[in-house]
C-alpha cells in the first residue's frame, strides 16, 4: 500500500546508568513497532562491566539490536553522534533510554516523511510524570497539526520560539533523513567536549538550518518521562551545577559562532538573545539555591561565573510568559494506542470496520439531513419540499413493511426499493423519483469524507497484512459504497458486507454471522471497530468477535 517498508530506520538509544526497568521498557517499545525495517543502536556511553553484561542481555531480545561502546563516558551529545556515525538507515530516530514510543509511531513518521519529502518530521509528545500520569501539553497538540515548513522558514520557526516550547528543539520526538545529518555533521562536530545540558538546542538549531522541508505528524507518540530526579541539582551539588552552566555557555557560544559563520546572526540575534535570557531566568533560581547551600567561596565562584556567562549583574527570575508552554495540560487518552496494539496482535487475523461515522464522516448532524439537501437541489415541479421529504421517510417505512410481507427473511431494504415505494405507493412522479434517487447517491458520495482516526487504523491493518472487511447496516447499494470508499482512499479490502445486499443486519447479529462465514476464521480472530455501542460493540461481542467502540465525531464534540 505504501513504499515505506523498504526504508531502513536507525533508532539510536544512548545509554548511561539508566535504571534497567526503564531501558527494558524503552527497547521493548521499539521492538514492538508496527514498522519492521529497523536497526536499534544502543550506544554504551562508558558503563561499568556489570551494566555492559546487562546490555548484552538486552541485545538478545532482537537481532535488530547492535551495541557500540565508548571506553569512557563522553556525554549525551557525543553518544548521539556516535550512534549517527554507526547508523546505516535512510532515516534516523532517537529515543532516550528512560523514554518509550507508541506502537505505530515510526511507521506514521516514515509515511509522512515520504509523502512530504521532508528532512524532519515532528511527532506528538506525551509526557509521563513520576506518578505515571500521562498528559499532553495543549500547545504541542496544535503545533503537530500545522502545515509543512520549507527553506529558511524552518530555521526561523525554531528561532522565533525562543525556547518556549521544548518539544520544538528536542531531538527525540522527530524523524530525520540520514542525508540531513550528513549535511550537518561538520557544524555539529565543532563541539568536542562532554556535553549533557542544552545539547538538544545545538542539534536542533543546526539541523533546522540545513533542512529543506519540515513536516508534522499529529499522531501518538513519543512518551517522555519527566524524570525530576535526574534533572534536579542537589542543594550541595556545586560541581554538577557548574558543569551544567559550562555546557550552556558552550552551546550558546558555539551557536552564535555558527550563525555568524552562516551570515544569519544579525537577522536572528534578537531571538537568540531572548532565548539565552530565558535560560538565564530559568537557571537563576537553581543557581541561587545551590549558592545558599555551599561554602561561601564556592558560592561566590558559582554566582560570578553564572552572571559572567549571561553578562548579567544579578539574578532574575522567570516571568509568567516563560512558562507559557507549560500552562495547559490535558490527560492523554490511551484508547487509540490500545486499539492499535490489538490490531497488531498475532491473535487478530481479520479487521472489520463499520463505514459511516467510523471510516467516513458526513457534514450533517443526522443522516436524514441529506434528504433536505437533495430535495433542495432537484426541480420538484409541482411538489412541495416538505411533502417530498415526508414521502422519502414514508417510502422507506413502506418498503420495509412490504419486504416483511413478501420477503420475511429480508432484514433491510435498498435505496431502489425506497424510491419504488415513493412512486408506486405514494404516487410521486416516476421521473422525479429517479432524479431524486440519483442525486441522493451523488450527494452521499460528495459529502463523504475520510475520518482521520478510522483511516489511520485502516492503514495500520493493511500495512500489517490483516484482512480488512467493511461491514455496514446501510440501504445504499454496493456500487455507491464503492465510490465512497474509492474517493476517500480506502482501496484495499477483502469484501464489503452490506445489509442492503446481504439482507441481514448487524443489529440482529446476522450480518456478523455473514462476516464470520466470509472470513473462514474463528470469531475470536476477528476484530470489529464501529461507533454504535449496542450494535458494533455489544452485538459483535455476543458473536464472539473482538469488538471495539469508537465514538462518533459529533458525540466527542457535543
Amino acid at each position: 500500500m505504501n513504499n515505506s517498508e523498504n526504508k531502513l530506520v536507525s533508532v539510536i538509544v544512548p545509554v548511561y546508568k539508566v535504571e534497567k526497568d526503564w531501558l527494558n521498557k524503552c527497547v521493548d517499545s521499539i521492538i514492538a513497532q508496527t514498522y519492521e525495517n529497523l536497526e536499534i543502536i544502543l550506544v554504551d556511553d562508558g558503563n561499568d562491566e556489570q551494566y555492559k553484561d546487562f546490555l548484552f542481555n538486552i541485545k538478545e531480545k532482537s537481532e535488530k539490536i547492535s551495541i557500540v561502546s565508548h571506553d569512557n563516558n563522553k556525554g549525551l551529545y557525543k553518544a548521539r553522534l556516535t550512534g549517527v556515525e554507526r547508523a546505516s538507515g535512510d532515516y534516523l530516530a532517537f529515543v532516550d533510554a528512560d523514554d518509550y514510543i507508541g506502537i505505530d509511531w515510526i511507521r506514521l513518521l516514515v509515511n509522512k516523511a515520504l509523502a512530504s519529502k521532508a528532512d524532519i518530521v515532528m511527532g506528538q509528545t506525551i509526557c509521563e510524570d513520576s506518578n505515571h500520569w500521562r498528559y499532553i501539553y495543549n500547545s504541542n497538540y496544535s503545533i503537530c497539526n500545522q502545515k509543512d515548513k520549507t527553506g529558511e522558514e524552518i530555521f526561523a520557526y525554531i528561532m522565533k520560539d525562543c525556547g518556549l516550547d521544548f518539544s520544538i528543539h528536542t531531538v527525540w520526538n522527530k524523524l530525520y533523513s540520514k542525508s540531513l545529518w550528513e549535511k550537518s555533521m561538520k557544524d555539529l562536530k565543532r563541539i568536542d567536549k562532554h556535553l549533557v545540558m542544552t545539547e538538544d538546542i545545538m542539534f536542533s538549531m543546526t539541523l533546522f538550518f540545513h533542512a529543506n522541508r519540515m513536516a508534522f505528524s499529529a499522531h501518538d507518540g513519543y512518551f517522555y518521562y519527566r524524570n525530576e530526579k535526574s534533572s534536579t541539582i542537589g542543594k550541595n551539588d556545586y560541581n554538577k551545577c557548574k558543569k551544567n552552566i559550562e555546557d550552556i555557555e558552550c552551546v550558546f557560544d558555539t551557536l552564535m559562532q555558527f550563525m555568524i559563520n552562516h551570515n544569519i546572526y544579525d537577522k536572528y540575534k534578537d531571538f537568540f538573545n531572548e532565548w539565552k535570557n530565558r535560560y538565564y531566568r530559568w537557571w537563576s533560581y537553581t543557581v541561587e539555591s545551590v549558592c545558599k547551600s555551599i561554602e561561601e567561596d564556592q558560592a561566590k565562584d558559582l554566582k560570578e561565573y553564572f552572571l559572567k556567562v549571561f553578562d548579567k549583574e544579578t539574578f532574575e527570575y522567570a516571568k509568567e510568559a516563560d512558562s507559557y508552554f507549560d500552562q495547559k495540560k490535558t490527560e492523554w487518552n490511551p484508547k487509540l494506542e490500545k486499539i492499535k496494539e490489538t490490531i497488531a496482535s498475532e491473535e487478530i487475523k481479520v479487521v472489520s470496520f463499520d463505514l459511516f461515522d467510523t471510516l467516513i464522516t458526513r457534514p450533517v448532524l443526522y443522516p436524514e439531513d441529506v434528504y433536505y439537501i437533495v430535495a433542495n437541489d432537484v426541480d420538484l415541479d409541482t411538489y412541495d419540499l416538505e411533502n417530498i421529504i415526508r414521502y422519502r421517510r414514508l417510502g422507506e417505512e413502506y418498503a420495509r413493511k412490504l419486504n416483511a410481507v413478501k420477503h420475511p427473511n429480508y432484514e433491510d431494504v435498498t435505496l431502489t426499493e425506497i424510491y419504488d415505494s415513493m412512486c408506486n405507493y405514494y404516487g410521486v412522479n416516476k421521473d422525479l423519483c429517479a432524479k431524486l434517487k440519483s442525486h441522493e447517491e451523488d450527494v452521499e458520495v460528495e459529502f463523504a469524507n475520510r475520518r482521520n482516526t478510522g483511516y489511520e487504523l485502516y492503514n495500520l491493518a493493511i500495512s500489517l497484512g490483516k484482512k480488512v472487511y467493511i461491514t455496514s447496516d446501510m440501504y445504499l447499494e454496493k456500487q455507491v459504497i464503492e465510490r465512497i470508499l474509492l474517493k476517500n482512499g480506502y482501496n484495499y479490502y477483502e469484501q464489503i458486507l452490506l445489509s442492503s445486499e446481504k439482507r441481514a443486519l448487524k443489529t440482529t447479529g446476522k450480518l456478523f454471522e455473514h462476516l464470520i462465514q466470509s472470513t473462514c476464521v474463528d470469531p475470536a480472530e476477528i476484530m470489529h471497530i464501529g461507533d454504535n455501542w449496542n450494535v458494533d460493540y455489544l452485538m459483535a461481542a455476543r458473536k464472539g468477535i473482538k469488538s471495539v467502540f469508537i465514538p462518533k465525531t459529533k458525540d466527542i464534540l457535543l
